[in-house]
């Protein structure tokens, strides 16, 4: 599963709300997620505009990588890992060096690749 939770997907046609089960679902955001997969929730309008205004604040925990407290954290996914691994919360900060890290392995030299004639 490569999308992070939060993802909109696709209605199922003729699907109801999971919260309310007499009204059609209007959209279908992914939920937990791991490398088994992941799962989704129906929302009716009413629960998919009470989920947007949640989503609009800042989630506080502890950064699974560098373990700060009381941080707002982003799902994200350690690429080494492969973009189906493990779904971490992380800080900004460690967001932005592991964003740094990956520019600079990109621009190592040591990763050019001889094509002979052919580029």
């Amino acid at each position: 599963m490569m999308n992070l939770p939060g993802s909109l997907h696709s209605v199922p046609q003729d699907t109801k709300c999971g919260m309310h089960h007499n009204r059609d679902a209007v959209a279908n955001i992914q939920g937990e997620t791991d490398s088994f997969g992941a799962e989704y929730i129906l929302m009716c309008q009413e629960c998919y505009d009470e989920y947007k205004e949640e989503a609009k604040k800042p989630h506080i925990s502890t950064c699974d990588w560098c373990k700060a407290k009381h941080v707002t954290v982003r799902p994200r996914r350690d690429y080494d890992e492969g973009m189906s691994g493990p779904v971490y919360y992380v800080c900004q900060n460690c967001i932005d060096k592991d964003n740094a890290r990956i520019a600079d392995e990109l621009a190592d030299d040591d990763l050019s690749y001889d094509c002979g004639d052919w580029e």
